[in-house]
């Protein structure tokens, strides 16, 4: 598959898993949970599905069963995670953004992080 096939793919999914990780989060947010509670809830369930999408559309996976693709997939997404809470937190505190705003600041800047790491260790097809 050529690597703009790739991307577009990768894009399609990570459009769809983001759009289901912001609305989980907005709808979280709306009904009063704090948004730093609310993102990660949405992660769990953005997660299965950018797994999913990924693995059997994106990259079309096939890993050594010593340390599968799921693990560093595992790995990627708990550190973007880690980098849209570290993000907005400080879009919080620091900015008179909107918590809205910055929610999709944070989930757009982790999921460029999320594909170049995907791309080069996740999803990539190491030798056995």
């Amino acid at each position: 598959m050529g690597i703009l096939t790739q991307l577009l793919r990768f894009g399609t999914v990570g459009l769809f898993a983001t759009a289901v990780h912001a609305t989980v989060a907005l709808l979280l947010i709306r009904f009063g949970f704090d948004p730093l509670f609310a993102n990660p809830i949405a992660f769990l369930v953005a997660f299965q599905i950018s797994y999913i999408g990924h693995s059997s559309w994106s990259f079309n996976s096939i890993t050594p069963r010593r340390f599968s693709s799921v693990y560093r997939f595992l790995i990627v997404s708990i550190f973007g995670i880690l980098c849209s809470q570290g993000l907005l937190f400080g879009l919080l505190r620091l900015t008179e953004l909107t918590a809205s705003i910055s929610l999709l600041i944070a989930l757009g800047i982790s999921a460029l992080c999320t594909f170049y790491l995907s791309r080069q260790w996740a999803f990539r097809n190491f030798e056995a």
